[in-house]
């Protein structure tokens, strides 16, 4: 699957839209699969669009020489998911903090502090967000899809010690780019 994956999404970048179709048919298990698994069956058409639209958009950006097509198909679908879930997370804090503060008064210390807390994992998703795709991709996996190295380098395709070098080079840019929280 991985080779033909591969062909189709090249001749993709090329903007061959009959071709997506058939990337897309090939392609669709395993994004369904990602999606059943982090979302259950919430929402999991609505996403699937998403990551249509997204595999279209960034067709020009997938390099074989970092990841077999297969692994990339499933980092775009998970990054979707997790975002799905990221942003149905806050909904629900901020729902909850609202009514917490009807029930309470309004308890303004509450809503700032989810209000921070949720500007700030928005701070580190955009930093993540700008690495090179090389140390992005490990950073989704390892941290906010909670693999460990090996399995991260099982599903990239790369040597378990590339994949921790990549974790180590992207910790030390956060580091770099990340103020302190005081």
């Amino acid at each position: 699957m991985g080779e033909g994956l591969t062909k189709l999404i090249q001749r993709v970048s090329q903007g061959d839209q009959a071709v997506f179709n058939q990337f897309y048919d090939a392609a669709r298990p395993l994004i369904r699969g990602v999606l059943f698994r982090v979302l259950g069956t919430d929402d999991v058409e609505a996403i699937e669009q998403e990551v249509s639209v997204e595999l279209w958009q960034r067709a020009q950006q997938f390099d074989r020489t970092r990841a077999p097509a297969a692994a990339w198909v499933v980092m775009v679908a998970r990054a979707r998911a997790m975002d799905h879930l990221r942003q149905r997370k806050v909904r629900r804090n901020i729902e909850g903090v609202s009514a917490e503060g009807m029930d309470a008064g309004t308890d303004d210390s509450g809503i700032s502090a989810l209000l921070f807390r949720t500007e700030l994992q928005g701070q580190v998703r955009s930093v993540v967000d700008g690495l090179a795709d090389e140390h992005r991709v490990v950073i989704d996996l390892c941290f906010f899809g909670g693999l460990s190295h090996v399995r991260a380098a099982e599903t990239l395709g790369l040597p378990l010690g590339t994949v921790k070098s990549r974790v180590r080079a992207a910790l030390v840019q956060l580091a770099e780019v990340m103020e302190p929280v005081e």
